[in-house]
């Protein structure tokens, strides 16, 4: 995971395919670090109410685009629970990487 300067909580984020050849080191995407969310019940991951929870997060991290990574119900006779994982991605800036000081 790379860090990124933040971006405003209401950012354009583009919706991708999780491609983990796209996010290998060196690939089309970089990843920027991860947003889960779990609910009691069913959940859909594209639901909007989850967008809104999703979207100011992935753009504090300075995210440019979100995949579901994993999205999984496990229902019993007593309950049923869901929970989602969200990459948050960008692109990698042309040139590399510049050092940085600690």
């Amino acid at each position: 995971m790379v860090f990124a300067s933040p971006l405003d909580a209401n950012c354009p984020l583009e919706f991708i395919q999780a491609d983990m050849q796209k996010m290998r080191p060196g690939g089309e995407w970089e990843i920027l670090g991860y947003v889960t969310i779990g609910k009691v019940g069913k959940m859909d991951p594209l639901d909007e109410k989850f967008r809104e929870i999703v979207r100011p997060r992935a753009c504090k991290m300075g995210g440019e685009a979100i995949a579901v990574m994993t999205s999984a119900t496990n229902s019993t006779p007593i309950s049923t629970g869901s929970g989602t994982v969200y990459g948050v991605l960008r692109r990698p800036p042309s040139g590399g990487q510049a050092p940085q000081s600690f």
